[in-house]
């Protein structure tokens, strides 16, 4: 998954964007319902996503996606992109986030 996370952020450094991040995120989980102490209900789910937010010339623009795969990831990373350009053609204020920090988390 960290590659995906790092190919959206090169893509949209190659687009020219100032600022980006990638957020990619898989969740699984299990649900047991028990009646008296026996399984009355199971389910089991999977999902996963990837969210761009980037910053152009002072204007924000985010996209996120369900499918983790490179042709999605290009098409956000766009649309994040064209977003962001927008907003900075019709905001007389930029937006400049606070430091910039390098950062990786994971949880389980």
């Amino acid at each position: 998954m960290e590659d995906l996370a790092e190919y959206a952020i090169r893509a949209a450094s190659t687009l020219g964007a100032d600022y980006v991040e990638a957020r990619v995120m898989a969740l699984r989980s299990e649900e047991l319902i028990l009646k008296n102490g026996n399984v009355d209900a199971y389910g089991y789910s999977e999902n996963e996503g990837i969210g761009v937010r980037l910053l152009v010339d002072g204007g924000l623009g985010f996209a996120s996606a369900n499918r983790l795969d490179k042709e999605s990831i290009e098409k956000i990373v766009k649309i994040a992109f064209k977003t962001a350009k927008a907003s900075s053609a019709l905001f007389k204020k930029k937006i400049e986030f606070a430091g910039i920090v390098d950062s990786k988390a994971s949880w389980t």
